[in-house]
């Protein structure tokens, strides 16, 4: 369920990678017969290998999700190990509008979130409106964690120093809680 790197060798001394890239090369250049290209497109031949790592770090994710379903990859996070795939997350965010209409909806369909920083404190705000109705008469301590091991004290004290550099949805949201 793969096909060879540039520079693998099977059998040994056999350079089957270099062989695929010059059968991509000759396909780029007009130079492949159709009879070749209709051998090796019937076994399946992964003509471009820029979808084939983009397809693998597609699969990582999802297992990766299947692990971890409360959070998507930090930044600097690697999955699997010397795999990263917090890096390669944040690229599909910033190539967001050059993606290929096929890949952006691939990672709709898994719920990949766009912009996590929005969405984290969508996340919190509900969080709050939770607290606020469980507890309708106090706003959480500086300290307090709702749910449990959320810090939700301290992400409200963080929305009141920065109230100024605040959006005025997210200011009128806050403010309409009371």
């Amino acid at each position: 369920d793969r096909w060879p790197e540039h520079n693998e060798e099977y059998p040994p001394g056999n350079r089957i990678g270099l062989w695929c890239g010059h059968q991509r090369h000759r396909k780029r250049t007009g130079k492949l017969t159709d009879a070749r290209y209709r051998l090796l497109d019937g076994i399946g031949f992964q003509w471009d290998v820029l979808d084939q790592a983009w397809m693998e770090q597609l699969g990582h994710l999802k297992k990766y999700r299947l692990s971890h379903v409360d959070r998507w990859p930090a930044p600097t996070e690697k999955f699997p190990p010397g795999n990263s795939i917090g890096s390669w997350c944040g690229t599909q965010r910033k190539n967001k509008l050059t993606l290929a209409p096929a890949r952006e909806r691939n990672l709709d369909e898994i719920g990949f979130p766009w912009n996590p920083f929005e969405d984290a404190w969508d996340e919190q705000f509900d969080h709050l409106k939770k607290f606020r109705a469980a507890h309708p008469d106090r706003w959480p301590e500086r300290r307090e964690q709702f749910p449990s091991g959320n810090r939700l004290g301290a992400w409200c004290q963080n929305q009141r120093a920065m109230r100024r550099r605040l959006s005025s949805d997210r200011k009128r949201k806050l403010s309409e809680m009371g």
